[in-house]
């Protein structure tokens, strides 16, 4: 069953009490339901600028993706957030559209830094490694390199 709602949903995921978690882009938001669609809670409000990607940790921690912001907010519970960090531009501590996020067994977030073409791997704000994504190359008739 699909519940029409008044939402711009980027993301989801499954918290721990097994409510869907989404990010709801055009209310700049995050929006708690229960698994039948009855909402439970909405926050966040005026904390984002386009949150996108959302993932809970193996400690219960909500982490989001704010792709306007460039950076990563990590909240417990609802209303405390607990780490935020990021901003636009390419070092190691900063971000060029954060498109989605994932969280490791050992409460790691995990960020696919999409215009830096690369992950990074952090542990609350202390990054722990990143690694590049390269394109394949596209190599034409002529056999040039594109």
């Amino acid at each position: 069953m699909c519940v029409s709602l008044q939402l711009g949903p980027q993301g989801a995921a499954v918290t721990l009490k097994n409510n869907i978690i989404v990010s709801d882009a055009l209310q700049k938001r995050l929006e708690v339901f229960t698994v039948a669609g009855a909402s439970l809670s909405k926050w966040g409000l005026g904390k984002f600028f386009n949150p996108c990607a959302v993932a809970v940790s193996p400690n219960g921690n909500c982490v989001v993706s704010d792709t306007a912001d460039h950076s990563v907010s990590v909240y417990r519970g609802e209303h405390t957030c607990v780490a935020r960090f990021g901003s636009k531009g390419s070092r190691d501590d900063q971000f060029d559209n954060p498109l989605y996020v994932a969280t490791g067994l050992h409460n790691e977030i995990v960020v696919s830094d999409s215009n830096n073409h690369c992950i990074k791997v952090s542990l609350s704000s202390l990054l722990l490694c990143q690694f590049p994504i390269l394109s394949p190359l596209l190599i034409t008739s002529d056999k040039e390199v594109m």
